[in-house]
């Protein structure tokens, strides 16, 4: 059994060769560097989060909110919908990121019943701990011709596209 098999099996699909080794070659590739890629950058969470003296999923959501324009107010209960944690862990996260000094809580301008959280300038420590990584991506990108570029654009978005779905079906098991 060739590689590209051996991988699509172990997550219980089952493809014919495409009759091309050469491409069923790039496609073993594309899957393996893939899932190499998603395991490292578990890694690189994590030790982004060891790094600032956060828990992964503490790193995770001041990472996410950090993120996010001024302009784009979150409430705990929709950081817990975006992220798929409960209400209940969601509060415990944004303690532990308030203590910390991460972020804190105020009340919607618009709606003083709704509390937003807002992301503090310390937040900004995991952008920095991800900086060495960010400018070496940006020499590598920029070995790319614009065409190689626009095909490795396409295809991150429909992978993420593709998790997302995914996300989704799970959630709703």
């Amino acid at each position: 059994m060739d590689e590209l098999s051996r991988l699509t099996e172990t997550c219980g699909y089952h493809r014919e060769s495409t009759g091309d080794p050469g491409r069923d070659a790039l496609l073993q590739r594309v899957l393996t560097a893939g899932r190499e890629l998603g395991l490292g950058l578990l890694a690189l969470h994590s030790a982004a989060a060891k790094a600032i003296g956060a828990h992964p999923t503490d790193a995770w959501i001041i990472s996410y909110v950090q993120t996010l324009p001024a302009d784009a107010p979150l409430t705990p209960g929709e950081l817990a919908r975006l992220t798929g944690l409960t209400t209940g862990a969601i509060t415990g996260v944004i303690d532990r990121l308030e203590k910390a000094g991460y972020v804190r809580r105020q009340r919607d301008t618009v709606d003083r019943r709704k509390v937003i959280i807002v992301p503090t300038e310390a937040a900004a420590t995991i952008g920095q701990v991800f900086q060495p990584m960010v400018e070496a991506q940006l020499k590598l990108a920029v070995t790319y011709s614009n065409e190689e570029l626009a095909a490795v654009v396409s295809y991150l978005e429909g992978s993420v596209a593709l998790a997302e779905g995914t996300v989704d079906r799970l959630r709703g098991m």
